[in-house]
């Protein structure tokens, strides 16, 4: 972890940002191609992925 950064964001902006500054463009196509309608199914999966890295 850098050592400017908190251990947690204090926005959900800021979590968002953290978790998209950390993907690969690989990544941010894959979720970019996902159809508005099946988005929720995604809720827990940030979470779950920043919580293991």
């Amino acid at each position: 972890m850098h050592n400017n950064r908190s251990p947690w964001p204090e926005t959900i902006n800021g979590a968002a940002e953290r978790i998209i500054s950390i993907m690969t463009d690989k990544e941010k196509n894959k979720v970019c191609s996902i159809p508005e309608g099946k988005l929720q199914k995604l809720r827990f999966v940030p979470g779950m992925y920043y919580r293991y890295i």
